[in-house]
């Protein structure tokens, strides 16, 4: 096309050119196919109202083209002809626009043909014709051709009717047995075949539903090849449909959205076996909605309720999340409810990131396959720590805890009497804030301690439970392997660590014999006949089965003033504290069955002061009580200690004075 010379209009210098414009687009238009030859269709549904067009951008030189107060005329033309301008069209629409020095501030442009134009079939042309005014320079656009299609496939006549893959007018089991469960129907293909054009089967009682086809096809070039199609129908469609008398038919829409008449139709008769009706699964772990890690270590089930219609060989075939669980064959004497155990392996299939959304039914095979309804619910196997591996509740990758005792770790000895215990563990990986460790000693059924994880924990670190009261140790008793563990707990499951074994040996032992004082009178006394200055000797007896060798010995003393205030509970009037002796260590089995004898030497700070001091303060004679006794370490941290056994002790001389070993 020309390019008119802007000279006539006074404006001088501008060169006479080719101007090719752009091509309009129409979007409702359908992508083009191989058998359109260039013709577009326009939808059976935008051909009622008007069609709009788009001139998407300006024509090269757009910008030399310009100047300032430029009118830009544009006339839409519409014809059933390809023309140069406008003798083979007619103008539907003409509009100006003032000309932008940038393109993009005009373009693109939109325009519509009116509807009335678009209710004749056939192909047309449209585009468009510019000019500015004040030049008077048209130039026409190249046209885009398209359809209006208004008659549907087959030219709107009725098809042939179909027919079935194999020479029969009946569909039974046999049939589809022979078929993989299957209805193969075949329809010869129509004169003006198109691509994209679509057939919809039906089975019906009698020929005229359309809203339940059973199978579509959309016509491809390997169809139009061959000059048939082959449509498939479900079995499971076909039993829906129930048995009895039918007829085969279906119907034909373009891609225009024509839909054409019904086809002659195909007589059949349908005797197939049809899908029994079955009770919902159960899952009674699932009853609470949530299927959580506890459920998976009491075994989860699925339930297959009594089945009314169920007959000896029938295949029961249950699934877990789409994951099928073992098949079961109904016996001839079948126990009802059917209980299938759901392995660790299908339970954790869907992870441990928290709820998942599960669902179970089953199905039963005899000629064909039933299907259950639906049980829904949601699957929670997330801990807190490293993935569970498996039901097992103890889990290897969880760090033992250490007790930290007085005399080592792991061990609580008499040194840790009365005192809160300490205990830590190395966190597990990938901590999250707010999980709980919970402790427990032995065989104590209540936590004794906890520790919640908190924001800056780190897999790897050290951290310390609450302490653990000491009454919780004695609870549990002495032993050399107290179990002491923990679980984990995210406010939904709990998996434990191993135990870690602690030896216990803060209880007393009992039994142990008590002293004896082998100087004393016959009436029990140490007097002055005695020499208790030279030493008060007393006799540990042998204890085998209670102690032995390594163990360690303490004899202690104490004075009271009289007997009473000796064997009171508590005991009063002590002149003098408990005193312990330097420990003795048992060094022979000897010592361990015999004892030994041990000699108290302090004989001036333990009797003879404290006696005179009460005599001077009550005026009574120099006389009082000694209360005996020893207490045992043994090797091992356990201990404990005799009966206290009393001596009476005089230093009251005849002639009223004290004997000290200085004046006898």
């Amino acid at each position: 096309m020309t390019k008119l010379s802007m000279m006539g209009s006074g404006r001088s210098g501008q060169s006479i050119g080719i101007l090719i414009l752009p091509t309009l687009r129409v979007p409702a238009a359908l992508p083009l196919l191989a058998d359109e030859a260039g013709v577009y269709t326009i939808p059976l549904a935008n051909q009622t109202r008007p069609l709009a067009v788009l001139i998407e951008s300006a024509w090269p030189g757009y910008e030399q083209d310009y100047f300032d107060g430029a009118i830009l005329h544009f006339d839409l033309i519409w014809g059933s002809a390809v023309s140069s301008g406008a003798e083979n069209g007619v103008v539907v629409g003409s509009w100006e626009v003032p000309m932008t020095a940038d393109p993009a501030d005009l373009f693109p442009l939109d325009a519509a043909i009116p509807e009335p134009y678009l209710r004749t079939q056939g192909i047309f042309y449209v585009s468009y014709r510019v000019w500015i005014t004040e030049v008077l320079n048209p130039e026409t656009s190249q046209p885009a051709a398209v359809f209006l299609d208004k008659t549907a496939p087959n030219n709107g006549q009725a098809g042939n009717p179909p027919a079935l893959n194999e020479n029969t007018r009946t569909i039974d089991q046999a049939y589809l047995v022979r078929n993989n469960d299957r209805v193969i129907v075949r329809v010869e293909l129509w004169p003006d075949v198109r691509l994209e054009d679509v057939i919809e089967v039906f089975l019906e009682p009698s020929k005229g539903p359309l809203f339940d086809p059973l199978a579509r096809l959309q016509i491809q070039q390997s169809h139009k090849d061959q000059g048939f199609v082959e449509l498939t129908i479900r079995g499971d469609d076909v039993r829906r449909k129930a048995n009895g008398s039918r007829v085969l038919y279906y119907w034909l829409m373009d891609r225009a959205s024509n839909r054409g008449a019904i086809s002659l139709s195909l007589p059949l008769t349908v005797n197939v076996a049809q899908p029994i009706v079955l009770p919902a699964p159960q899952v009674p772990l699932a009853e609470d909605g949530l299927v959580d890690l506890e459920d998976a270590r009491r075994g989860v089930q699925v339930h297959i309720p009594r089945i009314v219609d169920a007959r000896t060989g029938d295949t029961l075939q249950a699934y877990w999340n789409g994951r099928t669980l073992a098949p079961y064959t109904v016996p001839s004497t079948a126990t009802w409810p059917v209980r299938l155990p759901v392995a660790w392996e299908i339970l954790a299939a869907d992870g441990f990131s928290g709820r998942t959304a599960c669902k179970v039914y089953y199905t039963l095979t005899r000629e064909i396959t039933s299907t259950s309804s639906t049980v829904a619910f949601e699957v929670d196997l997330s801990v807190a720590g490293p993935d569970p591996e498996g039901p097992d509740p103890i889990h290897r990758l969880l760090k033992p805890v250490v007790v930290k005792g007085r005399t080592g770790d792991n061990i609580l000895t008499r040194q840790d009497m009365n005192l809160p215990v300490t205990v830590e563990v190395t966190l597990y990986t990938v901590p999250e804030p707010g999980e709980i460790l919970e402790l427990y000693w032995g065989n104590n059924a209540d936590v004794v301690a906890t520790y919640t994880v908190k924001a800056g924990d780190t897999a790897g670190s050290v951290v310390r439970f609450s302490p653990v009261p000491y009454a919780a140790v004695l609870a549990a008793g002495d032993g050399p392997a107290i179990a002491v563990f923990y679980w984990t707990f995210n406010g939904v499951n709990r998996h434990r660590a191993r135990d870690t074994h602690v030896r216990v040996a803060v209880q007393p032992i009992v039994g142990f014999k008590p002293v004896k004082f082998p100087d004393v009178t016959l009436w029990g006394w140490i007097n002055c006949q005695k020499k208790p200055w030279n030493g008060i000797r007393i006799s540990v007896p042998g204890n085998p089965g209670l102690w032995g060798v390594g163990d360690n010995v303490e004899v202690s003393w104490q004075l009271f003033r009289t007997l009473e205030g000796a064997s009171s509970t508590p005991p009063t009037g002590s002149l003098t504290d408990v005193v312990y002796f330097d420990p003795i260590k048992l060094s022979t089995p000897a010592q361990v069955n015999n004892g030994f004898m041990f000699t108290m030497t302090r004989f001036a700070d333990l009797v003879l002061q404290p006696l005179k001091r009460a005599n001077e303060a009550d005026g009574k004679d120099v006389e009082g009580v000694a209360v005996v006794n020893y207490r045992v370490a043994r090797a091992d941290g356990q201990g404990g200690e005799s009966d206290r056994e009393m001596t009476f002790i005089s230093l009251q001389l005849p002639n009223g004075s004290v004997c000290d070993g200085s004046n006898v």
